[in-house]
């Protein structure tokens, strides 16, 4: 009779590894990771500021500057909101800069050219915003333009009729008080335009989070075809995304143009760059990578602080549109990168449990 093989004693104490203690530590790991790469943006930033505090504290850190940068930051932050609402939704608008600009030129035209009363044009420009936000949602979604070529057209077309509207001439005259005092003024020592902005933010936040239409929304982006079986309005909802991003840029065209005084044509396309730089370098802090609110506002300071920092380093002028380019396109690198290491993990994950992904989707 051959001898039975020895038969190891588990060690007292000992807890023999089970698959859920370590699908427990996986998760836990992904988690860490995962706030790790959340936390990765904010921490650059904080780091940028204590580093230009430090260089230059006789012009960086002071309450003046740091009020300069917000109120300079404000018209950017509001197309931001007006670009992330149809990115959501898996569309791009790249109007909302030209939206800008039109919407503030048509508001110095009527107001200072045509007398217009202050709040009738104001009423007729927002609503301009919202049309031209239409038209776009009849190109996206009722012909079927893929929503880059629509938009970027759109925007072209927007372009001529600025110059025509303002004759190629800068508009000075006939800007309403109460815009000058939303873009320009103060609370205190706080820019009212700051405090406007947070408005936008309350609205938009409660809107994504706390509504059936937001939670639509990013259905619609996260899978159209799954959103539309699960009862899901998706072309209604890509609709009124650009309808809401014409309307926003709208009120981002006047409040810019309460800030500088005047209107032009190229006001508000020079937003659009660092805009979407901003929305997809926020995506690194959102849950899965999602478009949201909060990383955009981080990430729209950090390229602030960044080009602020330093310009007052004696960097030259051509340094702020490298910045924003650079910007981009290491949020959209970050991105697609974090989205590929994201499903290999859930990949890796089904692989370790002994289901495939088809499986899991039949269940």
């Amino acid at each position: 009779m051959p001898e039975s093989p020895p038969v190891e004693k588990p060690t007292r104490g000992a807890i023999p590894p089970t698959s859920g203690s370590r699908g427990r530590t996986a998760g836990i790991a992904d988690r860490v990771r995962g706030a790790g790469s959340r936390l990765s943006v904010p921490a650059v930033l904080i780091i940028l500021i204590v580093l230009f505090c430090l260089l230059r504290p006789e012009t960086f850190a002071t309450w003046d500057n740091a009020s300069t940068i917000a109120q300079n930051e404000m018209v950017l932050l509001i197309i931001a909101l007006a670009s992330i609402l149809p990115l959501i939704v898996g569309e791009f608008d790249l109007s909302v800069g030209y939206i800008a600009s039109i919407t503030a030129i048509l508001e110095a035209k009527l107001i200072g050219g045509d007398g217009w009363d202050p709040v009738l044009a104001t009423v007729v420009v927002l609503l301009i915003g919202a049309a031209i936000g239409a038209a776009n949602a009849f190109l996206v979604v009722g012909i079927g333009v893929n929503s880059f070529i629509a938009t970027l057209g759109t925007g072209s077309i927007l372009v001529g009729f600025s110059s025509y509207i303002s004759n190629n001439k800068t508009l000075f005259e006939g800007i309403p008080q109460v815009l000058t005092k939303l873009g320009s003024g103060h609370f205190g020592r706080v820019p009212i335009n700051v405090l406007v902005a947070l408005a936008f933010v309350a609205a938009i936040v409660y809107l994504l989070r706390y509504t059936a239409f937001g939670r639509y929304m990013y259905a619609t982006g996260g899978g159209r075809d799954s959103a539309r079986l699960a009862g899901v309005p998706t072309e209604s909802i890509r609709a009124a995304s650009l309808v809401a991003s014409g309307f926003v840029a709208g009120c981002a065209g006047l409040l810019e143009l309460g800030l500088i005084g005047s209107a032009s044509a190229s006001i508000g396309p020079e937003f659009l760059l660092p805009a979407l730089a901003a929305c997809f370098l926020g995506t690194t802090m959102g849950e899965n990578g999602r478009f949201n609110v909060f990383g955009t506002i981080v990430a729209i300071f950090l390229i602030a602080v960044g080009v602020t920092g330093l310009e007052q380093l004696g960097a030259p002028n051509w340094v702020e549109p490298v910045f924003n380019g650079a910007a981009l396109i290491i949020a959209v690198s970050v991105t697609l990168i974090s989205k590929r290491i994201g499903s290999a993990r859930n990949l890796a994950a089904d692989t370790r449990t002994g289901q495939s992904p088809t499986e899991e989707i039949e269940k």
